[in-house]
């Protein structure tokens, strides 16, 4: 009689046997319902060749479905989709504004700062601590320096506004303001005498 590989479903071992159709105590022939001899598993069948014959006959599975079907796949589309969500938290805002100052004006103490360019307002405050900077605007009637988060002059109500740039343009915008101030009062004491 010729010799047949046996395969265990359970560890897998392929073992060559003689093939019997009742029982016996050789250890070097199979029959119907033997078990492993090495792990004792009732799995334990004849394995049958795959022939190109049998290769022809399987049907033709697509790219996308062995694609979908590929564990792999799953596990590259949780990775990819964790590094984009890193990448959006994480990544600056801003790369170009990185490192350039600009002003920025405390809406609690009046206080000018510069801060960086790429920050988020509301800064926190150098002198009070507070994060209530924005940036630092004047009004194009009163001259008075504010914050760009208001639309309107908190003085005259004037929609027109500037950006400040650096802390000369803030101290000559505030001496301007007080002069408008001056001018105002000047004028309401005339208008009541």
């Amino acid at each position: 009689m010729a010799q047949r590989d046996i395969g265990c479903e359970g560890c897998g071992a392929v073992l060559p046997m003689t093939i019997s159709s009742f029982s016996t105590d050789k250890t070097s022939v199979w029959f119907p319902g033997k078990k492993c001899p090495m792990c004792g598993s009732e799995k334990f069948y004849p394995v049958i060749p795959i022939t190109d014959t049998d290769r022809a006959q399987e049907p033709e599975v697509s790219l996308k479905r062995r694609v979908l079907m590929n564990p792999w796949t799953g596990i590259a589309a949780v990775g990819f989709t964790v590094v984009v969500i890193l990448l959006v938290i994480f990544w600056p805002r801003h790369r170009g504004d990185r490192g350039e100052k600009v002003l920025f004006f405390c809406d609690k103490c009046q206080e000018v700062f510069y801060a960086s360019k790429g920050s988020t307002p509301p800064v926190k405050c150098p002198k009070c601590s507070e994060r209530a900077g924005h940036r630092a605007a004047k009004c194009s009637k009163c001259s008075l320096v504010y914050s760009r988060s208001k639309t309107r002059c908190p003085f005259c109500g004037e929609t027109q506004r500037g950006v400040l740039n650096t802390p000369e343009e803030a101290q000559a915008a505030m001496k301007a303001h007080e002069e408008y101030v001056k001018r105002l009062q000047e004028m309401q004491e005339d208008e009541y005498r």
